[in-house]
C-alpha cells in the first residue's frame, strides 16, 4: 500500500476534486511553506457584464484556505473538514483575470489548522479578496475512501 504523505494527497486532490478541475484550479507548494492557487475567471464565473460572481470568488478562497490546511494536515497523516471561514471581497474580480490564492497556516494544534488567505490578481498584484478559516483535523484513516485510493495505487 502506498504511504500517506503530503506529496500523495496533492495527487489524491487533483484527481478527485471535481469541482476545483471544472473550476481551472490549479495547485502549488513553494518552498516556503505557502499554498498557491491560480484560477482565470472565465464566462461561467460571471454574475452580471464581464463582473466575476462572489460565489465563484468565495469558492476558490474556500479552496485555497482548504487545500492548506489539507496539506498541513496530510504531514500527520491526518485529513480536514472546515469547522468555518469567512471572506471580505475587497475589489471587483472581471472575465480574463488571472487570480491568485494563497494560504497561509496561522496555527495548527492536534485537531484545528487556521489559515489565512489572500487573493490577488496575478499581473496587477491587487487584493481582491481576503478569508480566514478553521478546519478540523482527523486521521485519514475515517474516510474509507483514503484507504481504498491508496490500497489501489
Amino acid at each position: 500500500m502506498t504511504e500517506f504523505t503530503p506529496e500523495k494527497i496533492i495527487e489524491i486532490f487533483k484527481s478527485t476534486n471535481h469541482f476545483g478541475n471544472d473550476q481551472g484550479v490549479q495547485i502549488q507548494v513553494s518552498e516556503d511553506g505557502n499554498y498557491f492557487q491560480t484560477m482565470t475567471t472565465v464566462e461561467k464565473h460571471l454574475s452580471s457584464p464581464g463582473i466575476c460572481h462572489g460565489g465563484a470568488v468565495s469558492a476558490f478562497m474556500d479552496s485555497v484556505l482548504g487545500f492548506a490546511a489539507l496539506y498541513e494536515g496530510a504531514k500527520d497523516k491526518k485529513l480536514c473538514s472546515t469547522v468555518e471561514y469567512k471572506i471580505n471581497f475587497i475589489k471587483p474580480v472581471y472575465l480574463g483575470d488571472k487570480l491568485k490564492g494563497i494560504g497561509h497556516i496561522e496555527y495548527k494544534g492536534n485537531s484545528l489548522v487556521v489559515v489565512s488567505g489572500e487573493i490577488v490578481d496575478d499581473k496587477s498584484g491587487e487584493i481582491k479578496a481576503k478569508g480566514l478559516g478553521t478546519f478540523n483535523l482527523y486521521p485519514y484513516e475515517k474516510k474509507e475512501f483514503i484507504n481504498e485510493y491508496l490500497q489501489r495505487s
